[in-house]
């Protein structure tokens, strides 16, 4: 398997504490391992963070920062696998360990609440294929 690191940026515009903006970046079929994500230095405290995953079929959410504007250093992104019928397995013997998200299409990042900015934030996204 290989892995490749995409970055993106996301500009917001609107006026003070209620600019937004979204960006995506298409992402080989795998699975995502890693996100970090880096706010501008004048972020307000009230930015709305949201990486989804769009794959043609459905949007999946992947990770919400609420009220954030301090940096998310690189890290795992893990979810809880599903059963059979698409609902979340708690930690149990069925499957006691998290998975890193499978992801197609495009990762998309969007912010809300914000002030106007360029960048506002930075994302950095390590993909597995």
């Amino acid at each position: 398997m290989a892995t490749k690191r995409l970055t993106f940026e996301i500009d917001t515009t609107g006026g003070a504490g209620v600019s937004a903006g979204s960006n995506r970046v298409g992402v080989p079929n795998g699975r995502l391992i890693a996100v970090g994500i880096a706010y501008h230095a004048s972020a307000p405290a009230t930015c709305d963070f949201v990486l989804t995953c769009e794959d043609g079929v459905t949007t999946r959410t992947l990770l919400t920062l609420t009220d954030r504007n301090t940096n998310l250093p690189l890290q795992e992104l893990m979810n809880r696998p599903m059963d059979e019928v698409g609902a979340d397995l708690a930690d149990s013997l069925d499957s006691p360990n998290y998975v890193h998200p499978v992801v197609a299409g495009n990762i998309v990042g969007t912010i809300a609440q914000s002030d106007d900015l360029t960048p506002t934030v930075t994302v950095e996204v390590w993909v597995e294929y």
